[in-house]
C-alpha cells in the first residue's frame, strides 16, 4: 500500500525504521571485532576512537547512542532529498544511509533516481548495496531486500 508522499523536511524516522536498523545492527554490550580488518564495534553497530577493547555498553544506553545516530542518518538523508518522498522510503533510505554512511549514498544511483520520481529504479538498487570488502555479505543482501521492501510500500503506484 503506498503511503503519501510529503516534503522530506517534514520526515522524522518512524519507530518501525528504527526497528529495523537495530534488527540488522544486534545490540552488543561488549566491543568486538566483526571481522579481524574491521573496527572495534559496540552497541549498534557503533564505531569510532572511543570503541577499544573491553569497552561494555549497557542496552539502555546503546539504545540511546542508536537513536541519536539514526537521528544523525535522517538529518544527512533529509539534506540529500529533493522532492516528495514518503515515510516508507525515507526510513528505507535512512536504513541504507546509517549503514553506508551519507558520503555513499550522496553520490548513489539510488538517490539520484529517487529524486527524480523513478522509485521502482531506485528500489532495484538496493540490492546492489550488498558486498563489504569486493564479497557479497548474506546479512548485507538480507538488509537491504528488506529495505527495498519498505521503500517499494511507500511508492506510488
Amino acid at each position: 500500500m503506498a503511503s503519501s508522499l510529503v516534503p522530506p523536511s517534514t520526515l522524522k524516522p518512524d519507530p518501525d525504521g528504527v526497528t529495523l536498523i537495530a534488527d540488522f545492527e544486534q545490540y552488543c554490550g561488549r566491543a568486538y571485532k566483526p571481522i579481524p580488518t574491521d573496527p572495534w564495534t559496540i552497541g549498534y553497530g557503533y564505531t569510532g576512537p572511543d570503541v577499544h577493547p573491553g569497552l561494555v555498553w549497557t542496552p539502555a544506553y546503546a539504545w540511546t547512542r542508536l537513536l541519536s545516530r539514526v537521528n544523525d542518518a535522517a538529518d544527512s538523508v533529509r539534506a540529500l532529498l529533493t522532492g516528495p518522498t514518503s515515510q516508507a522510503q525515507f526510513d528505507a533510505l535512512v536504513s541504507l544511509g546509517y549503514n553506508v554512511g551519507a558520503g555513499a549514498l550522496h553520490g548513489s544511483d539510488i538517490l539520484a533516481m529517487h529524486n527524480r520520481g523513478l522509485w521502482s529504479h531506485a528500489a532495484s538498487q538496493f540490492p546492489l548495496w550488498d558486498h563489504s570488502g569486493g564479497h557479497v555479505v548474506n546479512g548485507l543482501l538480507a538488509r537491504r531486500i528488506k529495505e527495498q521492501t519498505l521503500y517499494l510500500s511507500g511508492s506510488p503506484t
